[in-house]
């Protein structure tokens, strides 16, 4: 497992073993491969043809080919001449961000987000809206539609300039069909969701897990760029759990692994909507964490517990840590309690796969600062000491918004990364 890599710097990969493998395979899925590792490394910063050559193990000779089509499309742009090299400086090439534009969008549990970015995934737009689970997805997926043509049109742009769509859900996800297998903090089962949304949108939509999409988020926009070995936590109504190991997403058998959220902690705890008792989320969830303060989960613009009205832009998890930090008891007991029960579904966590980082997003990510501290005493505690100190525990980089951040990473890699080499990255 290599040293982490911070957001900024550039991870020093290679990715020979790849090409070598597909080399005597499909020409066409060798391209598109060889295509995907250019964009993905011009996302990281602006190259050369020949840092490009020398980063992917291609000769300059179909570098140069690569780049001549991402020129003709409009994917990338000469970005200026390198300042630091000695003798005639070399072009650098850059993610054009007028290429087009990406949605992504979270169909939470009681709230629906969408974002709209240009093709460097620099956030143009956003809109959000609350929902009821108990009316039903009908209703949700029309509010979706609804603010997808809202992002679209505040932004001035044309639909037909949208490359692409990719939407977070919570629960089991058949990501082939585009549809919600199953769905307990919805209790919703078997909607078709892409189908509803592409009726509407001539543009593709690409559906997936929460916890999932905001892995691949993370590791094209965030703080898990560049690592190769690291889990996803997303806690809201419940806890998500995404997994990338050896530089691949796993999904499991059926495509639903990472499913940590239903462990069970506590054998005759809380009853969990999934039928079992004692999950960790019903114990370590957002949802959770108001339970313990009496606050009714679909209450949306409550009183803070400590320090009266709640402005209605902040989310709840916020509103209770900047209670907690004033000096409300019962807000630091109540975090408290969250983050102990946080840190033993972690501590399992990297007791089992012995991940380099562990990323925490989602609503609870709003009192990063308050549970983490916690999270990671309790780690020490019960986590592997050698796993342990391999390890770090840290906030996504966009916070509240990592699914719907998570869906413009989705978007833009289903559409120029062959699905199955998504994560791909040899050592």
């Amino acid at each position: 497992m290599g040293s982490p890599t911070s957001p900024g710097e550039r991870p020093a990969a290679k990715w020979p073993r790849t090409q070598a493998t597909l080399r005597s395979g499909d020409h066409r899925l060798v391209r598109e491969v060889n295509v995907a590792l250019v964009l993905r490394l011009l996302r990281e910063q602006p190259q050369s043809r020949a840092d490009l050559a020398e980063a992917t193990g291609l000769n300059k000779a179909t570098i140069s080919k690569i780049v001549e089509r991402l020129l003709e499309d409009g994917l990338i742009r000469n970005a200026g001449s390198s300042p630091h090299r000695l003798g005639r400086p070399p072009v650098l090439l850059e993610i054009d961000p007028a290429a087009g534009y990406v949605v992504g969008a979270e169909l939470g549990v009681d709230f629906i987000s969408v974002i709209l970015t240009d093709f460097s995934g620099k956030r143009l737009e956003d809109a959000h809206a609350d929902v009821v689970a108990e009316h039903g997805p009908t209703l949700a997926i029309r509010a979706l539609e609804r603010l997808v043509r809202t992002v679209i049109d505040d932004a001035g742009v044309a639909e037909s300039s949208v490359l692409g769509m990719g939407l977070s859900v919570c629960g089991l996800v058949d990501e082939s069909e585009g549809s919600i297998v199953f769905s307990p903090n919805h209790s919703w089962q078997d909607v078709p969701v892409r189908g509803d949304l592409t009726r509407h949108h001539a543009f593709p939509v690409f559906i997936e897990n929460d916890a999932r999409i905001s892995a691949i988020g993370e590791e094209l926009f965030g703080v898990a760029r560049g690592v190769d070995d690291f889990v996803m936590v997303t806690g809201s109504a419940g806890i998500g759990v995404g997994v990338v190991s050896a530089g691949r997403l796993l999904r499991g058998t059926s495509g639903w692994a990472g499913e940590f959220g239903h462990m069970t902690i506590v054998p005759e705890g809380p009853s969990c909507r999934c039928g079992n008792r004692g999950c960790w989320e019903t114990l370590a969830s957002e949802r959770a964490l108001l339970d313990r303060l009496g606050i009714r989960w679909g209450l949306l613009t409550t009183g803070s517990p400590a320090a009266g009205p709640l402005d209605e832009r902040w989310h709840r998890v916020g509103a209770i840590a900047a209670a907690a930090a004033a000096g409300d008891e019962r807000s630091r007991q109540a975090i408290r309690e969250t983050g102990a029960y946080l840190g033993i579904g972690v501590a399992n966590i990297i007791n089992a796969l012995n991940p380099e980082l562990v990323v925490l997003g989602g609503g609870l990510s709003l009192a990063a600062d308050l549970l983490l501290p916690e999270v990671e005493r309790v780690v020490a505690e019960r986590a592997l000491s050698w796993s342990r100190h391999a390890c770090r525990i840290v906030s996504a980089t966009h916070g509240i918004d990592t699914c719907a951040m998570g869906g413009v990473a989705l978007a833009m890699t289903e559409l120029y990364t062959p699905s199955h080499l998504r994560f791909d990255r040899p050592a």
